[in-house]
């Protein structure tokens, strides 16, 4: 909208409206049942949340304000747009039918590769990704483990608005260690919850998330940890 920009998965925005109702939660279970019974560990053709994120980005502000979920709990995190150092560069390609220019930049822990259009003359983009002058239509990391791909433009009359209760305010990097540990044993409570006998994924890379700057952290606090027990 003129004023702010909202991002969330439709697929979960679908999952969560079943779940959200006692008579939507039944027949949620039951397409989950049958996709199952049909499909075994790889079924996917049950309503299920894909990113749980959902992000409002605000014109006049340079805070982005994330909401997000940890199995049921909601929590409610800032980062800034100030975050971003682009780089841009004289490459083209078309998207579209969009002339779009390349960029890049660190942001969190990880490098990004953009394609933005002038052509669109909105600052913003999927997910976090923001600060060009244009729009970001195509977006991915440098080890192409995360991919946003344009796929259209549409116009609506009622904006859709945040569906989710107020969250607990946290840290960002205290969140993402939390969510961190959650996802290493999301599989052994997914079994215990609805009763199934899913084996771990062997790629879980996944786990390190879009920002994988909290590990580095852990990481200098593991070194540092050891470096006084040595003395």
């Amino acid at each position: 909208s003129e004023n702010k920009s909202f991002c969330f998965s439709y697929y979960t925005y679908q999952s969560d409206s079943l779940r959200r109702d006692p008579n939507g939660r039944k027949i949620w279970r039951q397409l989950f049942s049958a996709a199952i019974a049909k499909d075994g560990t790889n079924a996917t053709s049950f309503p299920h949340q894909r990113s749980t994120f959902k992000i409002s980005k605000y014109n006049n502000s340079d805070t982005i304000s994330i909401k997000d979920v940890i199995d049921r709990d909601i929590f409610e995190y800032q980062t800034s747009k100030k975050d971003f150092n682009w780089n841009v560069y004289d490459t083209t390609k078309d998207i579209a039918g969009y002339t779009c220019y390349k960029a890049t930049s660190n942001f969190h822990g990880r490098l990004w590769i953009v394609w933005f259009s002038p052509d669109l003359p909105i600052s913003d983009g999927p997910w976090m990704l923001c600060g060009l002058p244009g729009l970001i239509l195509e977006a991915h990391d440098s080890a192409n483990l995360y991919s946003f791909k344009f796929l259209g433009l549409d116009s609506t009359q009622k904006l859709k608005e945040d569906w989710t209760e107020k969250g607990k305010r946290i840290d960002r990097i205290k969140f993402l260690k939390e969510k961190y540990k959650y996802l290493k044993n999301l599989t052994s409570v997914f079994n215990a919850e609805m009763g199934t006998n899913i084996s771990s994924n062997s790629d879980t890379r996944f786990i390190d998330g879009l920002e994988p700057d909290f590990l580095n952290q852990k990481n200098n606090f593991i070194n540092m940890e050891k470096l006084n027990q040595s003395n």
